[in-house]
């Protein structure tokens, strides 16, 4: 652990740096954007997948550090300090089933995916997550966690999740 007076910018740059290269070195990931500050990551994925030629690197992950305008389903927006963990996941129709009818289920699979990763990261046994439909995650009656499922284009999804 750094001492107090650790340059916790070099830090956070080592950290994202390692972090990028675990991320794409899975081979899952085809391209990856980390923003210090964003608007939203929905909106840097949709921006990203405005030009045709990025839909060849799907899937792709925008994650950000901190975001000014994020939002929720609505008009509700999202609020994101330091810390936390926001990321859109764009992936191509290609990954979502052959029959539409199914792909309403993507948000609470997604809930329960994040779920299961809080779950996996608890301190306490005591506490348990908690999903609200349809998109939400709590611990002890707080919300940790919002996912939020949009189109883009030529059928590909943005995955937000913050």
């Amino acid at each position: 652990m750094p001492g107090e007076d650790a340059d916790w910018g070099s830090v956070n740059q080592r950290l994202r740096a390692r972090s990028r290269r675990q991320i794409l070195d899975r081979g899952w990931i085809r391209h990856l954007d980390w923003y210090r500050e964003v608007d939203s990551t929905q909106n840097a994925a949709k921006r990203w997948l405005s030009s045709e030629s990025n839909n060849s690197l799907l899937p792709a992950l925008f994650v950000a550090d901190r975001q000014h305008a994020g939002r929720g389903r609505g008009e509700h927006s999202w609020w994101s300090p330091d810390g936390c963990l926001m990321l859109t996941l764009a992936i191509g129709a290609d990954l979502l089933p052959p029959d539409s009818a199914c792909w309403p289920q993507l948000g609470p699979l997604v809930a329960v995916a994040v779920a299961d990763c809080i779950s996996h990261w608890l301190y306490s046994s005591d506490s348990t997550v908690e999903l609200t439909w349809p998109n939400d995650d709590f611990i002890d009656r707080k919300k940790v966690a919002g996912i939020l499922i949009e189109s883009g284009p030529g059928g590909s999804r943005c995955i937000g999740i913050g």
